[in-house]
């Protein structure tokens, strides 16, 4: 569950990651505060933080939840993360989205068959 997750919250920041800050609307940041309010509420992480930066400004940022289970420490805005554990998934689903962008992957076949 926390893989699936992990790799759909991937794919789902890559979206923001990819369109034109212009085009971004409130409804689109909505959009992803109910998805960190659902990984909270399924228990696939205890929080959360969003940053959404574009063209020299901050366009969305807030904190949710907490860092452990055992919530006693809420997190916010200033908090620093480790983002070495999250480099290979998001590395790997970075390729293929751009792989199967250009060339039409299917996503179901092995790697190796690539």
């Amino acid at each position: 569950m926390d893989k699936i997750f992990s790799v759909l919250f991937s794919l789902f920041i890559c979206y923001f990651n990819n369109l034109n800050a212009q085009n971004r609307s409130l409804s689109k940041f909505l959009a992803s505060d109910s998805l960190i309010h659902l990984g909270i509420q399924k228990k696939a992480f205890p929080g959360a933080q969003i940053l959404f930066f574009s063209k020299d400004s901050i366009r969305f940022n807030k904190s949710y939840g907490f860092h452990t289970y055992d919530s006693i420490i809420k997190v916010k805005n200033t908090d620093l993360y480790d983002l070495a554990s999250v480099t290979k998934v998001l590395a790997g689903t970075l390729a293929f989205m751009k792989l199967y962008e250009l060339y039409s992957i299917d996503l179901n076949e092995k790697v190796a068959n690539y």
